[in-house]
């Protein structure tokens, strides 16, 4: 009963009685009462933790005692005489019957002896007392770690046995660094789980734990656990881009080999080394990049996205890609009076071009200009013979392709009629008869039906 009373004392006396006057100043010479009683500790009077050691004795009834003399001497001293068993601490009460050390030093050994004082004296020395500190606690009993997690990293522990565990203190190195550092801690004895976030990819941590009591006692670390973090899925390869596409760019690329692949994102850049914009994201391996200019050129980078929200590397491959460029342009190479009226021929540079569109500028005035298109011709040459006399016409000729694309204008020619010309209407209609205008037609385009109407040239944007 007393060893439970002095093991339940000893929380309560590390506050109330370790050192009660401090650590003392060197004891002057006392002269020696041998009437005085000496300090009896009680059964089982001594109690020793890992950081602390206490005593209980039985009361001193003796009057003429104001207190009691505490000497120590430390780990590895062998002589105990006075001169080496300094005057350590004092206890200002004959009533105080309970004494806690907790200048003490994990899985050491001290010795220890009393004296009672008086107005002027002190006992003789009591008997001296061997005691050594517990050693260190273990740690928990068993670690566990969760690998293979993007960029985080789970660790679990069985609860530590002793009750006067408050939190845990965990630690971690990388494994190209040589110590430990503590990076959070874990509040409660019955709490076993902590996650680690913001690491590398594909980098390898080292783990381990300490136990810490409620009165500041670390425990020894635990045993090491490793954790690989789980690396970015691979990239893809065999990127290709179209050049020969009216109005857009078709990207392909190879399959996916990401064992948890959850879609592909499609960026694209002006440069090569420009700043690449998220444009698509998809299942697939082919998108089809609709653009609104012709021989327009981009730069396009394709990553993979896991389950786990982790993007592969994407600027290890780049492709350029462009949409069809316009035809070249027509170039008149003849122009003047012929057959009443003025008559154009040109060259043709180009394959691609089907049909052509002739357009005149009538100038009235210092401002003012009609314009007129003739659109669908089939052959090399215009003859316009609804003319006005004392008049300038500026002609420009355009190529048109199969998908509709019109070239750029040709180097414009320009006539001034003589004031002999005269309007020739019949010759005007009969010419506008002979215009051919190409119907709507199904053009194939690598597996696209595209409707093209080519009476429905837009010349605005030329």
């Amino acid at each position: 009963m007393k060893l439970l009373t002095l093991a339940t004392l000893l929380s309560a006396s590390l506050l109330i009685f370790s050192g009660c006057a401090g650590t003392p100043l060197a004891q002057k010479e006392i002269p020696i009462d041998a009437s005085l009683p000496q300090v009896e500790l009680t059964d089982n009077g001594m109690v020793a933790d890992m950081n602390a050691i206490a005593f209980e004795w039985k009361s001193i009834r003796d009057p003429r005692v104001e207190g009691v003399y505490v000497y120590r001497i430390d780990a590895g001293a062998q002589d105990t005489s006075d001169s080496v068993m300094q005057y350590y601490d004092k206890i200002e009460s004959r009533y105080v019957t309970h004494y806690t050390d907790q200048n003490v030093v994990p899985n050491s050994n001290y010795k220890y002896y009393f004296r009672t004082y008086s107005k002027g004296s002190q006992s003789t020395q009591g008997r001296l007392i061997g005691v050594k500190s517990l050693d260190i606690f273990d740690s928990v009993s068993w670690l566990y770690s969760v690998t293979d997690m993007p960029r985080s990293a789970k660790i679990i522990w069985r609860p530590h046995a002793n009750g006067k565990v408050e939190h845990y203190r965990i630690e971690r190195k990388a494994a190209n660094e040589d110590d430990f550092e503590e990076i959070g801690r874990v509040q409660g004895r019955l709490s076993v789980e902590f996650i680690d976030t913001e690491l590398k990819d594909n980098h390898i941590y080292m783990y381990r734990i300490f136990a810490v009591t409620y009165d500041g006692i670390i425990s020894k670390p635990s045993e090491i656990v490793k954790v690989v973090t789980k690396p970015l899925p691979e990239g893809v390869t065999n990127i290709q881009a179209t050049k020969n596409l009216p109005k857009s760019i078709k990207v392909t690329w190879s399959e996916s080999n990401a064992r948890d692949f959850y879609k592909f994102n499609v960026y694209r850049s002006d440069n090569a080394d420009g700043q690449y914009t998220l444009i698509a994201s998809l299942l697939n391996t082919v998108h089809v990049d609709k653009l609104e200019e012709d021989g327009k050129n981009y730069f396009y980078r394709i990553s993979v996205l896991d389950k786990d929200g982790l993007e592969s590397i994407n600027d290890d491959y780049t492709v350029q890609g462009s949409s069809l460029d316009k035809p070249v342009a027509p170039i008149i190479v003849s122009s003047g009076y012929r057959n009443n009226g003025i008559e154009l021929t040109w060259s043709n540079l180009d394959t691609r071009i089907k049909n052509y569109v002739v357009t005149r500028d009538e100038r009235v005035g210092w401002v003012e200009e009609l314009h007129e298109e003739f659109k669908g011709l089939k052959t090399q040459t215009f003859l316009d013979s609804n003319l006005k006399p004392n008049t300038t016409y500026i002609y420009k000729v355009y190529g048109v392709d199969q998908y509709n694309i019109l070239t750029q204008a040709s180097t414009p020619v320009t006539i001034v009629t003589s004031e002999n010309v005269k309007a020739n209407s019949s010759q005007r209609k009969v010419m506008q008869q002979e215009i051919q205008s190409t119907p709507m037609q199904d053009v194939k385009v690598q597996d696209e039906d595209t409707i093209i109407p080519a009476d429905n040239l837009d010349l605005s944007e030329i």
